[in-house]
């Protein structure tokens, strides 16, 4: 078995790969959501998830870098997994996260980290010998892993920022042709201009026409709302209708719980009711959220 102290450079990029996945896993442990198959996994499921995740990796990282056989098994299936929940994600992942970071940058993103998996296991099956003890038939394969693995990321990087400015500018000119549509119009023809429209920028249109006649029934604020087509625009919909009206009813036409203590939390401008949301993860969120819109000073007119 080859030295510790001369792993082949492909196995050390590999670990450095792992090392940053860590950090990452850290970072989705104590703020966001976590995605399985494209679906939601909800507390305190995805608190363990991202244990067991990082538990993973940890152990990787180890027999790597050891080169235990185990660890080479381990590798394919870890990158299998990742790559088959990349698939499955990229085509039935939740309406919300589609708002955030828009669909195409999903699919580029996406597309990348499998191509990425497949080089990474692509490398591992040429380097099977060296995990069963065996000579490393395959050295001149390292350089070629190392060099191919860094211009694909730069290339990926390039494109991700491209299409990641597009789908940006895109989003903040769809706001800006809303609002200046909706200016000289009433109710029903802001609803009607809205309903046109599918998917987040249905939500976007809205969220326009529901500051834009305030003076509307209740009714009609919550028709309005209701016809929202993914969920965080549905939420945020009700959200801010309950605090500019510092009315709680509308809270209660939310889905969940931790959605209503939000909602609740954001009437009365008070944070600490966020403590009541178990999840620490969306009681983060709701906190920092309510610390940064205070409806009462906000200027709709």
């Amino acid at each position: 078995m080859a030295k510790k102290n001369k792993l082949p450079s492909g196995i050390i990029l590999i670990i450095v790969l792992l090392s940053i996945a860590i950090l990452s896993s850290l970072v989705a442990l104590f703020s966001g959501k976590e995605i399985l198959f494209g679906l939601t996994i909800p507390f305190p499921l995805s608190t363990l998830f991202s244990i067991a995740y990082l538990v993973v990796l940890v152990f990787l990282i180890y027999g790597i870098s050891r080169l235990k056989y185990w660890s080479w098994v381990l590798s394919i299936l870890f990158f299998t997994f990742n790559i088959l929940n990349t698939i499955f994600s990229i085509f039935i992942f939740p309406n919300e996260i589609v708002t955030i970071v828009g669909q195409p940058f999903l699919i580029t993103s996406g597309i990348i980290g499998i191509i990425a998996g497949l080089l990474v296991i692509s490398y591992l099956l040429l380097k099977k010998p060296i995990f069963l003890g065996k000579k490393d038939k395959n050295k001149k394969i390292d350089s070629k892993f190392i060099i191919t693995y860094i211009v694909f990321f730069t290339i990926s990087l390039f494109i991700l920022i491209g299409v990641g400015i597009s789908a940006g500018v895109d989003f903040i000119t769809n706001q800006v042709e809303f609002m200046e549509e909706m200016q000289d119009l009433n109710y029903s023809e802001d609803k009607e201009l809205c309903f046109e429209r599918e998917g987040y920028t249905r939500d976007i249109c809205i969220y326009g026409a529901l500051v834009s006649n305030l003076n509307t029934t209740d009714a009609e604020k919550i028709t309005l709302c209701q016809e929202s087509q993914t969920d965080l625009g549905y939420e945020v919909c009700f959200i801010t209708i309950a605090g500019i009206t510092e009315n709680e009813n509308y809270c209660s036409y939310l889905k969940n719980k931790e959605s209503i203590i939000s909602c609740k939390a954001h009437v009365q401008n008070n944070p600490k009711l966020c403590n009541e949301i178990k999840d620490f993860k969306l009681q983060r969120n709701c906190r920092n959220s309510v610390l940064r819109t205070n409806y009462k000073e906000i200027d709709f007119q």
